[in-house]
């Protein structure tokens, strides 16, 4: 399972899918497993003009998927720390 963002709307160009975290998981046909991951304002964050860590408030696409092209993804609003 791999977990992935998008900021819609950034004072830089983000990418379209970013991976924030990934856990391998072994399952026998027809199994299903439960994968939690936890993501953080810091894991939103991203290198700003002034090299520091900037977690802008916007609007991200969260996905978690199989692949970077599959999977559906969710809005998650980040407010002003």
């Amino acid at each position: 399972a791999q977990l992935y963002t998008h900021q819609r709307v950034a004072a830089l160009v983000r990418p379209v899918r970013e991976l924030k975290g990934f856990e391998g998981v072994d399952l026998q046909p027809g199994e299903t497993a439960t994968v939690t991951f936890t993501l953080t304002r810091a894991d939103l964050a991203y290198a700003g003009a002034d090299g520091q860590p900037l977690a802008e408030p916007g609007s991200f696409d969260v996905a978690i998927a199989p692949s970077a092209v599959a999977g559906t993804g969710v809005l998650l609003e980040l407010r002003a720390a």
